[in-house]
C-alpha cells in the first residue's frame, strides 16, 4: 500500500489506491489512473483519464523528498 499526494501545476491532490509491486507503482488521483515503472531516480508511465491515455516521465530533483 502506498499513500501520499501529487503536486503539479500549483495544486496538491491526494492519491488513492496506491500499490507498489516490485518496480511498478499504480495509483489514482481524482479521475486519472497512473501506471508507473520506477528506475532509480526516474519514473516513466502512463496516465489514463476517461478514454485518453498519455505517456509521461519524471525525475527526482536534488533536495526533493
Amino acid at each position: 500500500m502506498v499513500s501520499g499526494s501529487l503536486a503539479a501545476w500549483g495544486a496538491t491532490r491526494p492519491i488513492s489506491g496506491g500499490r507498489l509491486r516490485g518496480n511498478r507503482l499504480t495509483f489514482s488521483v481524482g479521475a486519472s489512473d497512473y501506471d508507473v515503472l520506477l528506475n532509480g531516480n526516474t519514473m516513466e508511465g502512463t496516465v489514463t483519464t476517461g478514454k485518453k491515455k498519455q505517456s509521461f516521465s519524471a525525475m527526482k530533483v536534488p533536495g526533493g523528498m
